[in-house]
């Protein structure tokens, strides 16, 4: 049994190049003796802030548990703590520091962090029927990738499978001399649906070559800026990557069905030598499911 997902936002306010910004936070128990897991789940700017965060947990903490923490990576890597009631302890204490890069603009940045607690450790369960799955559906504004197999068709239509189907479709480039991407528009979410709650954008992408590490895959909202993930380590076999974004990296603010409506999905490939970046899958599953949140 697991309880609700709860957001924290962790407010930097107006940063400047060179500093260290450190904030923190407390995390009590419920009543019982649980274990909970942290997960860096969105940035703003994403690009800017990642992987230049380090979220981690009180040294003093005198816990038998190992020091857990956070290097940065949004949705990949995870914090995890326990309370035991025996020991006293029911509070835990996290501390987030941003190094913020000479290169970085002035401005206001935050980070959300979510933080699950469990009853137990069981894996967390499948997405509810509730939420919804938008696959591609029509070219975007861009189809710059020098492959596709097969060659009829469109590149859209080389990763809107609902299952992954490998090589059976793909598109691909190694981008050798330039950089090179390709945009998807995706379906529109069914009326009636009045609050999002998150988005997640998971695509199957591998690699060929000596340097695989040209592989991203991202957003483009309504005002056509591109909001790319972490460039991926990618492997010779298909691997699923996914990137949660809870609120809107445009705006700052949470998702509207027109954010979504006007979004466009796809992949961008770096100019890595000898490296060649093969895409077969990507889809938006949107969160319309109740959580819970810090004020």
């Amino acid at each position: 049994m697991s309880l609700p997902r709860l957001i924290l936002t962790i407010d930097f306010g107006d940063v400047y190049p060179g500093q260290t910004v450190t904030e923190s936070f407390t995390i009590s128990s419920l009543g019982d003796q649980y274990d909970y897991t942290l997960t860096l789940e969105a940035c703003v700017p994403a690009r800017d802030m990642t992987p230049r965060l380090l979220v981690e947990k009180d040294p003093a903490e005198a816990e038998s548990e190992p020091k857990a923490s956070i290097d940065g990576r949004i949705g990949e890597l995870t914090g995890t703590g326990i309370f035991d009631q025996n020991q006293n302890d029911t509070e835990d204490k996290w501390f987030v520091t941003f190094f913020v890069p000479n290169e970085l603009s002035e401005g206001g940045y935050e980070c959300q962090i979510s933080i699950k607690h469990n009853i137990n450790t069981e894996p967390p369960p499948p997405p509810p029927q509730s939420d919804f799955i938008l696959m591609p559906i029509g070219a975007g504004n861009a189809s710059y990738f020098a492959v596709q197999y097969p060659a009829e068709g469109e590149h859209w239509q080389k990763v809107d499978e609902e299952v992954s189907d490998g090589d059976a479709t793909y598109v691909a480039d190694s981008a050798s001399d330039m950089n090179n991407w390709d945009w998807y528009n995706i379906d529109d979410l069914p009326s009636g649906i009045t609050n999002i709650y998150g988005i997640t954008l998971s695509a199957v992408m591998r690699g060929e070559g000596t340097d695989m590490t040209n592989g991203f895959f991202g957003l483009r909202t309504s005002d056509g800026t591109g909001y790319w993930t972490l460039q991926k380590n990618l492997t010779a076999s298909y691997q699923l990557y996914s990137v949660p974004w809870i609120i809107n990296p445009k705006t700052g603010s949470s998702w509207t069905v027109e954010d979504i409506n006007n979004l466009q999905v796809g992949f961008f490939v770096d100019m890595s030598p000898y490296s060649v970046m093969y895409a077969t899958q990507i889809y938006v599953l949107v969160d319309v499911t109740p959580q819970a949140s810090f004020k």
